[in-house]
């Protein structure tokens, strides 16, 4: 909870400087720059929020900000004991498995971060194509020059026609069965963007 907290924080830090520097560079008379102003201050808020939860747990953030890599086995087990408490996964009895070989557990992650953001997106779009009782694959190996990390679903699947689709910024096949409204469609994007950064592929 508390690693969550902490990556939470550092997200809401680089939203709200981006959204300031949005707002310095958007035109003096355009209407959008006082709203840009607005969603800064809301982030700096929700930011001060944070601290004040994370103040409270000043030794073991201390402890998390000195860590500069993770191990693949560091990695699974804070996704897979996060995972474990999701609403959707318990009460539809969805199986999360997690697989390394063993003298892979020690390899170790610099961007590990940016990792937790893709496995998390990829978790999340498993979790909402499976039906009670499917199963989900999560598995890492390792190549000469890269890290290939493995999401595998028997839920719903992807057709053809959406599959080209799916990294498009605001496409989404997500919404609220109660209100109709839609997701926001940016979670592969996001993945997407990471991955590239990454000098990787998806």
């Amino acid at each position: 909870e508390l690693f969550y907290l902490q990556k939470s924080s550092l997200d809401i830090e680089n939203i709200m400087s981006r959204c300031y520097s949005l707002y310095e560079s958007t035109a003096s008379s355009s209407q959008d720059k006082s709203k840009t102003l607005e969603i800064a201050k809301d982030m700096h808020e929700i930011k001060k929020d944070y601290a004040r939860v994370l103040n409270g747990f000043q030794s073991f953030i201390d402890a998390l900000q000195q860590l500069e890599h993770l191990s693949i086995s560091e990695i699974f087990n804070i996704t897979e004991s996060n995972y474990s408490k999701n609403p959707m996964v318990m009460d539809n009895s969805i199986n999360l498995i997690f697989e390394y070989q063993a003298d892979l557990g020690k390899v170790t992650i610099h961007n590990y971060l940016s990792i937790f953001t893709i496995l998390n997106n990829l978790i999340d779009n498993s979790i909402y194509a499976c039906a009670h009782g499917c199963s989900i694959h999560i598995s890492y190996t390792a190549g000469e020059t890269e890290h290939c990390f493995r999401v595998i679903d028997n839920g719903s699947g992807i057709s053809s026609h959406t599959l080209s689709l799916i990294y498009n910024p605001g496409y989404t096949t997500k919404y609220n069965a109660c209100t109709g409204a839609s997701n926001t469609g940016i979670g592969l994007t996001h993945v997407k963007n990471i991955v590239d950064n990454l000098s990787g592929t998806i």
